[in-house]
């Protein structure tokens, strides 16, 4: 950035719209070649505006389309590229091109429709399958816990290690004390002696989140998680298109868009305090878990 203030300093021009360019800074970029009257200036915003776009930085790509280049059309579809519909009604009927309404405004509102209709629509399928199989393996650590948590077997377990039934209770401490032949008192000198090869092996395990095993509870509920903080994520975004279809006479679409989110919402609230709950570690003991928090959605509520 010092080169690019110096070569502006310094009168150079080129040098300064370069090094503006190459940077991204594209408001001095375009304060440098606008005094300078360049002549390339409508290629340098194009080429400029091209770049903020592929960023998906498309307001700041609508106002050079505007302000260097008057290309209204363009930045009516970079703003709602950007999802600000608003703004792109806003911009087309202060330009006197109320056309753009319908050639531009309203098929990029039914694209989005679309999209977000899917995206909703796979949310929701992710989250059934993934509770249920939640629940499967939930269940499964109640018949088996062993297979559950991984753990060594009688076929590979070391001589010194005793896995014979017992009628003690399956608590953190006496199902840890069952498949390892130690106590929780002993647990740190266990670990201490537990290789990096098998520490390296239970990593990848937990990473790929091996099948049938806690690796892979552990896996679906931090999926889990991200579908939630996916769907607070979109929130501002499909109320915003929810407003904008209605304004642009298509209730039905924004009516049904919206019931969609609501419902998933619903899905997601029912779901959270089922799958964050404590949970056994290798060691068998409880460790909490960060419940995510489910935010009400505040839609439109003439549709």
């Amino acid at each position: 950035m010092i080169a690019d203030v110096a070569y502006e300093f310094l009168d150079e021009t080129a040098l300064a719209i370069e090094s503006y360019q190459n940077a991204g800074q594209w408001e001095e970029c375009l304060f440098v070649a606008t005094r300078a009257q360049e002549s390339d200036l409508p290629s340098l915003a194009a080429s400029l505006a091209e770049t903020l776009t592929e960023q998906k930085l498309h307001h700041k790509a609508a106002t050079i389309y505007l302000s260097y280049l008057s290309d209204v059309p363009a930045a009516a579809t970079a703003l709602c590229a950007g999802t600000h519909y608003s703004e792109a009604m806003r911009t087309v009927v202060l330009h006197n091109q109320p056309t753009l309404l319908t050639s531009i405004i309203d098929p990029a509102l039914t694209e989005a429709f679309a999209s977000s209709s899917s995206l909703l629509a796979e949310c929701r399928g992710q989250l059934k399958a993934q509770t249920s199989r939640i629940a499967e393996l939930r269940e499964k650590a109640t018949i088996d816990p062993l297979a559950y948590l991984d753990v060594v077997t009688e076929a590979d377990a070391p001589d010194n290690v005793s896995l014979a039934p017992t009628n003690a209770s399956t608590s953190g401490a006496s199902l840890f004390t069952r498949y390892t032949g130690a106590s929780l008192g002993t647990a740190q000198t266990g670990e201490t002696r537990k290789t990096s090869k098998n520490r390296r092996k239970d990593e990848r395990k937990r990473a790929r989140g091996k099948k049938g095993s806690v690796y892979e509870e552990e896996y679906l509920v931090n999926s889990v998680r991200r579908l939630v903080e996916r769907v607070d994520s979109i929130r501002g975004e499909t109320t915003g298109l929810v407003e904008a279809m209605f304004r642009r006479g298509m209730r039905e679409s924004a009516g049904a868009l919206q019931q969609a989110m609501v419902e998933l919402l619903e899905m997601i609230k029912e779901a959270v305090p089922v799958i964050f709950v404590p949970h056994l570690t290798e060691g068998g003991q409880a460790v909490r878990v960060e419940v995510p928090v489910v935010r009400e959605f505040e839609g439109l509520s003439l549709v």
